[in-house]
């Protein structure tokens, strides 16, 4: 009886079960929260990074002390990077009283999870789940998907260009010709709007746009010559995982002459992939560690330390995540640690340190405020990465005021009463 109140006290999700009664161990009472990530399946590489950002972050809350004196256990659930998986492990964190829930990965998963929250917070409005979306980038997610208990602590489509485009534009880099690749499903369709949204004011011309299959492309031979063919001096793509990977093997062996503005290609594995094609090329990204000074490299050192990898991509988000939520589950009552409600108003006030500047959610549609770093990939870069002679050498680090995109009111979240 005794394990078992401890166990309600803290808030374990998976009470009852042996895993569980182990969490709470010798000195310091431990409080689990379920972390849904694809790690396997064709986007695994993503999941990878997720985890070793929720690796680092959880064990930064926790070598501080925890939170209200109770160090934090994250449980991984794999949902093979499906919208059915992901809706199996929602039901299996739920099912097991989890309160709070961080998910990783692509946006068509992301926007399943985030419904099947939001069902379950309808139906059951005295006993909510709090959902934090780490990297899911689809606009509609903070649009007209939005709803209370579901934050995003990532960017979106118009954020990622419009910071590319102002960084290569300002520093003449961008040219007037620019071709979009990008996947089939929403947030892909929101980069290839996003292109042409900003032509005009950027001054640029869109010579081409394609949106192709997600992770069925073997070959992307084919785009590349349309590429080619169009004329384009940089080209624009969302593209992430296997397909960003496939498309810069693709680069590498055509020798085209474009550069390319990306959203992933720090993602382990493309530029690698790439070669000598991906120098040149950009990244709009959450972290450059040459571009923080000293603190960008002690940072990259104790993550390196720690996961034995780097921080990249979507890693940095998770770690972000983690500072808010540890932030507003401190701000809060020890009572209400795990309350959804009581850190879900929380999160709405709490900003966390980030390398390049402070970050925060914005309150009318949980949407985060970031800086972002545009870096070009040099073989002159101080930090190398994919065990390449190249890095990131930073364009323009851009502040989190100039790479917000104002709210377009379609998101009508219902509050708490």
């Amino acid at each position: 009886m005794r394990l078992k109140s401890i166990l309600n006290t803290v808030g374990i999700s998976a009470a009852g079960t042996l895993a569980s009664a182990m969490l709470i161990g010798s000195a310091m009472a431990q409080t689990q929260i379920d972390v849904i990530l694809p790690m396997t399946g064709p986007t695994a590489g993503t999941g990878e990074l997720f985890k070793n950002g929720v690796d680092f972050a959880f064990s930064e809350v926790n070598d501080a002390g925890g939170v209200h004196g109770k160090k934090i256990a994250p449980r991984i659930l794999d949902d093979g990077g499906t919208t059915q998986g992901g809706t199996d492990r929602v039901r299996q964190a739920i099912s097991g009283g989890a309160k709070i829930i961080l998910q990783g990965g692509g946006s068509a998963v992301a926007a399943a999870i985030s419904a099947d929250v939001k069902r379950w917070n309808e139906r059951n409005p005295d006993n909510p789940v709090l959902l934090i979306m780490m990297g899911a980038e689809a606009a509609q997610l903070t649009k007209k998907d939005c709803h209370f208990y579901a934050f995003r602590t990532s960017t979106n489509a118009d954020m990622r260009v419009k910071a590319l485009v102002k960084a290569l534009s300002e520093n003449n880099r961008l040219g007037t010709k620019v071709f979009a690749i990008n996947q089939d499903y929403s947030w892909g369709r929101e980069m290839d709007a996003a292109v042409k949204e900003n032509a005009a004011p950027f001054k640029y011309q869109v010579v081409g746009s394609v949106l192709h299959d997600v992770s069925k492309i073997q070959d992307f031979s084919p785009y590349v010559e349309r590429i080619r063919e169009s004329g384009a001096e940089t080209v624009v793509t969302g593209n992430w995982a296997r397909d960003l990977l496939l498309l810069m093997q693709s680069v590498a062996s055509a020798n085209l002459k474009a550069k390319f503005a990306t959203v992933f290609l720090d993602e382990k594995g493309n530029i690698a992939s790439a070669g000598k094609a991906a120098i040149g090329s950009y990244v709009a990204t959450p972290f450059v560690a040459e571009a923080g000074g000293a603190e960008g490299e002690v940072y990259l050192k104790k993550f390196n330390e720690k996961t034995g990898a780097n921080p990249v991509s979507a890693g940095n988000n998770a770690v972000m995540a983690i500072r808010l939520l540890s932030r507003a589950i401190a701000a809060v009552p020890e009572k209400d640690m795990l309350n959804a409600t009581a850190v879900a108003l929380a999160l709405e006030k709490t900003t966390a340190p980030w390398v390049h500047g402070e970050v925060s959610i914005r309150a009318e549609d949980h949407q985060l405020r970031l800086p972002l770093v545009v870096g070009e990939v040099s073989t002159e870069a101080k930090f190398k990465l994919d065990g390449t002679d190249m890095g990131l050498k930073p364009v323009k680090v851009l502040t989190a005021a100039e790479t917000e995109v104002a709210a377009d009111g379609s998101c009508q979240m219902q509050r708490p009463k």
